[in-house]
């Protein structure tokens, strides 16, 4: 007979895999209702503690493991150019920019018309989410340190 103990390991390695959809299977299971995942689910993340972080704007649960992320917003203001080309319309070269949360620059090789993706290019902050003003105040002044 396997112990609790025993059961969660294995659950817990069936789970971090890709043979299981532990989100979709959770929604299907919300969508028909089931009232045992509703409760599991409601004692994990009880509806009236949620709140909406003031940094990345996700609804949350504080307290919960899942980080804050709050990707650099970067204000695009130069691209040179480095080819011009004919064949498909489009010049590449270097567009680059400051992060006007935490100042950092950027540059990054692109098309002149086509400004990169900021969330590839890392992010400001990762912590616990943030709830209140004054929280708020302070992990954005220290970004400028």
């Amino acid at each position: 007979v396997e112990t609790i103990k025993e059961e969660a390991l294995k659950l817990k390695k069936l789970i971090s895999g890709d043979g299981v959809d532990v989100i979709g299977d959770l929604n299907k299971r919300l969508t028909d209702g089931d009232s045992e995942t509703i409760k599991l689910l409601k004692s994990m993340y009880p509806l009236d503690e949620a709140k909406k972080c003031l940094l990345c704007k996700e609804m949350c649960v504080p307290g919960t493991r899942k980080k804050c992320i709050l990707y650099h917003d970067i204000e695009w203001i130069d691209f040179e150019r480095d080819i011009v080309s004919h064949s498909h319309g489009g010049n590449k070269g270097d567009h680059s920019g400051e992060c006007e949360r935490c100042g950092e620059s950027f540059g990054v090789e692109g098309e002149e018309d086509d400004c990169p993706d900021e969330t590839k290019l890392g992010s400001c902050y990762r912590g616990k989410h943030v709830f209140t003003k004054e929280e708020k105040k302070k992990v954005l002044e220290s970004l400028r340190k």
